[in-house]
């Protein structure tokens, strides 16, 4: 599997999303104080990296017949499936974590206090994992042509839907939020991933 994910990650070394990651760096990380801002642009931005790898990686694999001659390999359909999952979702967490530091590092030279606000955290963990857990089914059942135009209107729908839910203000304790967003983002992740398992499992590659 690891085989797997390291070819994602050439793939998108090649291509030009690595780019817009820092691209997307550059809007989010001058923001002030606290160590995100929940607007519609920045969820939408926050999903758009993510998408993009997907996307790519999805085209490629349709451009290329990637899924029929990585099946030509000695690895299993259900680690081709959770290579892409777990391939995703460390783009998130690094995202995440590199967005978390650098904010922290620049709160730190201007002397201010670092704020880190885990209710947004919250909504971006189940943000990402209520996207890819609907998308990636319906990729491997459907396919990436009839498919990608579903996933680009599902990134906009999911980047205002969470904009509007966290202005609504139905969360008072954020850590307890947050803990909730990473269970139940996890449990729909894993199940999404089972789900997609047994799609491709039904077909001949």
């Amino acid at each position: 599997m690891r085989q797997l994910i390291y070819r994602d990650w050439i793939l998108i070394k090649k291509s030009k999303s690595i780019y817009y990651a820092l691209l997307y760096l550059l809007f989010l990380i001058p923001n002030q104080g606290n160590s995100f801002v929940m607007n519609y642009s920045t969820n939408f931005l926050f999903i758009f990296v993510v998408y993009l790898f997907f996307s790519y990686l999805t085209a490629y694999d349709y451009k290329y017949e990637g899924l029929t001659f990585t099946g030509a390999l000695p690895v299993s359909k259900r680690d081709i499936v959770v290579s892409r999952y777990v391939f995703i979702g460390l783009s998130f967490l690094v995202f995440m974590g590199t967005i978390v530091g650098l904010k922290a590092i620049i709160n730190l030279i201007q002397k201010e206090e670092i704020f880190l606000d885990v209710t947004q955290i919250g909504f971006y963990v189940l943000m990402f994992s209520l996207f890819f857990s609907i998308i990636t089914p319906l990729y491997y059942k459907l396919g990436y042509q009839k498919i990608r135009w579903a996933m680009f209107i599902g990134m906009f729908v999911t980047a205002v839907t969470s904009s509007l839910l966290a202005e609504i203000e139905i969360v008072s304790n954020g850590i307890y939020f947050l803990l909730l967003a990473l269970l139940v983002g996890s449990g729909i992740y894993w199940f999404s991933a089972r789900v997609s398992s047994n799609i491709l499992l039904t077909k001949d590659l």
